[in-house]
């Protein structure tokens, strides 16, 4: 859980991104290591097959993939460089493979045993859903700025409880038009649950973007960095929150929430091949009241 959690976290964040910082992607691609050419790649943009390296001059996410002799590969986070106005270049090495229950390697069969990992196709599959959902969301919000609503941009305050941020008041910014950018973070104490780290006074901030169908609901997702009462050592969120506001005049209304993310990140540590240790797992549910402080 904690290996697709961060897959799917890095991937949201690559996206945050490249939406937020460039106006191109291009992807390189190259094939290594212990893993055979040519290797066949799910992705964001369907089945691809590469055969030792290829670039894109379009954004593509990787889900997961086979190589020649049918073995399931390990899908690297990607290297990314970033510059405003400039294309992102992202480069997959991919250099290694699972490796098979069975060590043996001259008996085992490797397609079939990809085949029957009933697990990690479902992994995939969410992940592939997620990401190209939250990439479908960030394109129709950066279109909603240049359509104007009613209560659009504005300023909100929002008091809840949060198994993650624990008991706390939010500042949260939408700025734009039916769609838009946004900021949000605030401060909390976990008075109510008694988490591992309650006696930290608990903090987060984060960014992300927000669709408005109307002037009274929106609907936003976020990349989240927070001190938390429930680990500490800090943890990188993935937000989803749903806001509404009653009446066309009226600055009051309810929201509620969650998301999935890693704790103790400060822990996590890279080793050569690029895998990743340390870290752990975490949910949250959250719910509360909004007030607008302002609005146009």
């Amino acid at each position: 859980m904690r290996k697709h959690t961060l897959l799917i976290v890095a991937l949201l964040l690559f996206t945050f991104c490249e939406k937020a910082f460039s106006q191109n992607v291009i992807v390189k691609i190259n094939i290594g290591g212990e893993v055979v050419s040519p290797v066949t790649l799910s992705t964001s943009k369907g089945k691809i097959i590469v055969d030792g390296s290829a670039t894109f001059n379009e954004n593509i996410s990787i889900y997961s993939g086979t190589d020649a002799l049918g073995r399931q590969i390990v899908v690297p986070l990607g290297n990314s460089k970033i510059a405003t106005g400039k294309p992102t270049v992202r480069e997959y090495n991919i250099k290694t493979v699972y490796k098979p229950n069975n060590e043996d390697d001259e008996i085992v069969d490797y397609s079939s045993g990809y085949e029957n990992d009933g697990n990690r196709n479902i992994t995939g599959s969410v992940t592939k859903t997620i990401t190209s959902g939250a990439d479908k969301f960030i394109d129709t919000a950066i279109d909603g700025i240049n359509y104007k609503t009613d209560g659009y941009p504005n300023a909100q305050l929002a008091l809840g409880i949060s198994r993650v941020y624990g008991e706390f008041a939010r500042l949260k910014l939408c700025l734009g038009g039916a769609g838009g950018f946004t900021l949000y973070g605030g401060i909390g104490k976990d008075l109510l649950f008694n988490s591992e780290n309650s006696d930290v006074t608990a903090w987060h901030a984060g960014i992300g973007w927000y669709l408005s169908s109307d002037e009274n609901k929106d609907f936003t997702i976020g990349l989240c960095y927070s001190e938390t009462p429930v680990v500490d050592r800090g943890a990188l969120m993935a937000d989803l929150s749903y806001s509404y506001f009653f009446g066309s005049k009226m600055l009051f209304g309810i929201f509620g929430g969650g998301g999935i993310g890693l704790g103790k990140i400060k822990d996590m540590t890279v080793d050569e091949e690029g895998n990743t240790k340390g870290g752990k797992f975490l949910w949250d549910l959250n719910i509360g009241i909004a007030i607008r402080l302002w609005q146009k």
